[in-house]
């Protein structure tokens, strides 16, 4: 009994106190606990009360406040924020700002504004981030496209402290300059200390070009034909744009022209307000499932987590750094992690001015796992979306993309940076690479292997300076194995100074560079001594054929063969691979490949066939693929609480190449449309699809083709679409042109059938007998749904009694869409022709030799050439192939006589079943109305029109 009552009370504490709360701020109940029944209203809430084991569930909406956890959770009871089932939650750093007035032209103004963060203010519309007013204007809204000028050149128009531009407006005496230095490496920003209106020249800040990065990046350097290129910020004279902003911290007044320039009022403008999302100093915290904005998350602490989280515009200040010596990483990250064992997994991190992930030198043993993180360092300096110093952190399977320099760098010592794809980089700058980094020339133990890397291309006004992986000054210990460089501009692997000891098996580097080496080396004298890259190892690598080195410096050049190792590397002239374009670089079974590599002791184990094979992939082996397994939503839903019309999206997919969008919370049997953005600085959205249909549960759905490699949806209440109206398909330029009918448009006819007087009224004829032509549209349709056609035509010649019955024209619906044969008139088609009695003034409409249920003959006048006549038909699908049916009527608009509506009911089984399967295909054909002495010859097809569609 004893030793029951001890295990018991072991348990208890786990077993009573592990507790779980509810936040909802839309609750109404005015007694909270953080039961479901009575929740708080505030995050803030339940982290005052929770301790070790207890799990928070935030129910939807929006929630303005930092989340900072008051207590530890432990290693087997983590504390965790969780949203609450599928509902959206997003905890956002800002706040919205209403009451605007009109100030002027397109400006507004709010008052009472408090902006806090001084130069990480930001400005959202409509969750967008905006731009704070500049000159010259941005003119695209592509942060990574600076729209910037070039300052003088010319001796006395330049310093470290000054610049000179002949249009700068003269109110710039104070504000913020954005400079980068020819040399394009790295983005400045200084405070303007004055303009002098004689001169042009605009003072700021003086750099202290004795101290990297200002050495480098000073106006006082020429490169590429320029000293560099600027723009100025932070006035309020300069607000003359749309997406444009400035914030008067005396008077707390806001100052904005919004997008389009809308009234603010009609969207929602949030101002940032508070630095973190989530601030966490205490361990074993656990986040999953939430959407943070405007503000970023700082990790100073260990044993945290953040999974499948949303994270936007976390780091978004346009004024990263002014006046301090540290510009070249200024700006701070999304994700700031200074603590141990943390982990990041299965999250989206999108747009930021600076980086996206920082993990500091002092934190150890970070994994960052299957995230997508996307577009930062906007501002081009030497941040990029995922920045790691960290000991022995993991960096594995991620797709990293988007930067204005660099795109990734991990320098701690026993990192593992695998199976990522890496990509879109040097949008803005130079001298940088998708992988980069620099050391001491003392080994780092990181391991680089299984990556793609690809696309990076400098601006023109930058020089040609982009590399694939790019092992800067001194780094050295670094293992490079089994990835894949290619469409880059500035070789595939570069080294500088004293880089040493590091080895590089088993790659493939394809279009890197025109005219470029593979291998580029900068070995400079520093202090007087030559510097070396030396003690290198390089074997089973593959190349398009190109130099394999260009090493040197100024007029100094080097064989670095000659103390690195390099052997058993290879190219070729042709690409060997199964598909450059799918990014399939397995090979072929290539002589120069297969088999031809050697073995290396923890490289090659595992390979196929009789040795190695030389590249980053095995003939025969597995084709790995890097980058996240998942394709991640978007936050088209963020203001779907605040903005009257938008409907959040519950859930999204990618289904081949199409977006599935769902929701469940829209007007029950309304109407929604479908807009998109690939900018999101755009003022506008655009309409993707409208009239699409919500069900009585207030539930719909809609599949979208994906245009492009980024694309933002939204939906938005809608109006029932109109009902269709009636197609006219007319001969006619510029969709058509004279000559063969067959091949234009939607059409297959036989040979005698053209396209006559395009450029007038236009027509379709034909002279030739039993000649058909095909509307290639496949019409399908569900029992109950019609289809219609109207055919407008008349014959040529000269109108005789014939001496027997005359068969002139058919038209109607078939099972296939060739033309390479006409239709009889008693085949399987659901069709109706025209037939002239002989010997008298009578026609009337047949199908397949019987008269028409309910058509009359036209009696008692002539058939004549030159007639406008116009048949109408229109079919139903039953459920059978036997209460299928078609209405047809002939009308001769010349004399106003006609046969009346009349109806065939059953069709042949092959057309029904095309009807509910691929198809069936409108034709019209013309059979011989100059038999038997009738006279009659070209039948000219004027119009045709859909009058209606299921």
């Amino acid at each position: 009994m004893r030793k029951l009552a001890i295990l018991f009370a072991i348990l208890m504490p786990t077993l009573i106190w592990a507790a779980t709360y509810h936040v909802d701020l839309s609750s109404e109940e005015t007694f909270e606990d953080g039961s479901e029944t009575y929740p708080f209203k505030t995050i803030a809430q339940a982290s005052a009360v929770m301790s070790a084991g207890d799990t928070c569930y935030i129910h939807r909406g929006i929630y303005r406040e930092t989340i900072v956890p008051a207590q530890h959770g432990s290693s087997g009871a983590p504390i965790r924020y969780v949203a609450y089932g599928n509902d959206p939650v997003v905890v956002s750093g800002t706040e919205v700002v209403a009451n605007w007035q009109l100030h002027s032209g397109n400006i507004y103004k709010a008052t009472g504004v408090s902006m806090p963060l001084g130069n990480k203010n930001m400005v959202y519309f409509n969750a967008d981030a905006q731009q704070l007013a500049r000159w010259p204007n941005d003119l695209d809204g592509d942060p990574y496209t600076y729209d910037a000028y070039f300052a003088e050149t010319a001796s006395g128009t330049y310093s470290d402290s000054y610049i000179t531009h002949y249009d700068i407006p003269d109110y710039w005496t104070s504000g913020v300059i954005f400079w980068l230095g020819a040399h394009s490496g790295c983005s400045i920003q200084r405070n303007i200390t004055g303009f002098d209106p004689g001169t042009h020249q605009l003072s700021f800040t003086p750099m202290p070009t004795s101290i990297w990065p200002f050495s480098n990046h000073s106006p006082l350097r020429y490169e590429n034909g320029h000293r560099g290129i600027f723009y100025l910020l932070n006035r309020l004279e300069a607000l003359d744009a749309p997406g444009e902003w400035f914030h008067d911290s005396a008077t707390q007044t806001l100052y904005f022209y919004a997008p389009g320039g809308v009234d603010p009022s009609t969207g929602t403008v949030e101002v940032a307000v508070r630095d973190k999302t989530i601030d966490l100093t205490k361990n074993y915290i656990q986040f999953e499932r939430l959407n943070l904005f405007g503000a970023y998350v700082r990790m100073q602490n260990h044993n945290c987590s953040l999974i499948d989280m949303r994270i936007r515009h976390g780091i978004a200040g346009l004024i990263p750094d002014v006046n301090s010596t540290g510009a070249a990483t200024a700006g701070g990250a999304a994700i700031d992690i200074v603590g141990d064992n943390n982990r990041i997994e299965r999250c989206l991190l999108e747009e930021g001015t600076s980086n996206g992930i920082y993990i500091s030198g002092n934190a150890d043993g970070t994994v960052i796992l299957n995230n997508v993180i996307r577009n930062f360092d906007q501002q081009g300096n030497h941040c990029c979306p995922i920045r790691s110093g960290g000991t022995d952190a993991l960096i594995i399977s991620n797709s990293i993309s988007g930067s204005a320099r660099d795109v990734s760098r991990a320098t701690g010592e026993g990192t593992v940076f695998s199976y990522n794809e890496v990509f879109d980089g040097l949008k803005s700058c130079a001298d940088g690479g998708l992988f980069y980094v620099t050391g001491n020339s003392i080994p780092r133990d990181v391991e680089l292997s299984y990556n793609w890397f690809h696309d990076a291309y400098s601006p023109s006004y930058a020089g040609v300076k982009a590399t694939g992986i790019y092992l800067d000054n001194d780094t050295s210990g670094y293992k490079v194995h089994h990835n894949v460089v290619w469409d880059v501009q500035w070789g595939g692997l570069h080294f500088n100074w004293d880089a040493l000891e590091n080895e590089i098996y088993n790659n493939t580097f394809w279009n890197v560079g025109t005219n470029e080496a593979l291998i580029l080396c900068w070995v400079p004298e520093n202090g007087g001594i030559r510097t070396d890259v030396r003690d290198n190892t390089l074997i089973n690598n593959l190349s398009d054929v190109r130099d394999w080195w260009d090493s040197g410096a100024g007029d100094y050049t080097e064989d670095e063969t000659l103390d690195n190792v390099f052997s058993n590397n290879v190219q070729v002239a042709t690409s060997p691979f199964v598909s450059i374009e799918d990014k399939n670089f397995m090979p072929l079974n290539h002589p120069s490949i297969v088999d031809q590599g050697v073995d290396v002791v923890g490289i090659t184990e595992g390979y196929v066939g009789a040795s190695p094979d030389v590249g980053a992939y095995e003939y025969g082996g597995t084709r790995w693929i890097p980058g996240a397994d998942w394709t991640p939503s978007y936050f088209s839903w963020l203001l779907g609480d605040e903005i009257p019309g938008w409907i959040r999206i519950d859930y999204a997919e990618v289904l081949g190449n199409s977006m599935v969008l769902g929701f469940t919370n829209g007007p029950a049997n309304g109407w929604f449309e479908l807009h998109s953005k690939t900018n999101l600085m755009d003022a506008a959205w655009t309409t993707l699809q409208t009239g699409l249909p919500i069900d009585s549960s207030g539930a719909g759905a809609i599949t979208n083709p994906i245009a492009a490699p980024q694309e933002f949806f939204r939906l938005f209440e809608g109006e029932a679409p109109a009902p269709a109206g009636p197609e006219v398909i007319r001969f006619t330029a510029p969709d058509y042109a004279d000559g063969a009918l067959d091949g234009q448009q939607n059409w297959k006819a036989e040979a005698g059938w053209s396209v006559g007087d395009s450029a007038g009224i236009g027509h379709a004829i034909t002279a030739q007998n039993s000649e058909i032509a095909v509307l290639d549209e496949a019409v399908a349709l569900s029992v109950g749904q019609s289809i219609g056609y109207t055919v407008n035509f008349e014959f040529g010649g000269a109108y005789s009694a014939p001496t027997n019955y005359v068969y002139t024209f058919l038209a109607g619906l078939k099972a296939d869409g060739s033309a390479a044969s006409h239709v009889g008139t008693a085949d399987s088609a659901a069709d109706a022709n025209v037939q002239i009695f002989p010997d008298n003034d009578t026609y009337r409409l047949l199908s397949n030799y019987s008269p028409v249920s309910g058509a009359g003959n036209i009696a008692g006048t002539q058939l004549n050439a030159g007639d406008l006549l116009r048949f109408d038909y229109t079919l139903t699908l039953g459920d059978h192939a036997s209460n299928t049916f078609y209405t047809v009527r002939l009308q001769n608009l010349t004399d106003g006589t006609d046969t009346g509506l009349g109806t065939v009911t059953g069709v042949d089984a092959t057309v029904h079943a095309a009807l509910t399967g691929p198809g069936a295909y409108f034709f019209f054909q013309r059979i011989n109305p100059g038999a038997r002495g009738a006279g009659l010859t070209d039948l000219q097809v004027n119009s045709v029109t859909i009058t209606h569609r299921p």
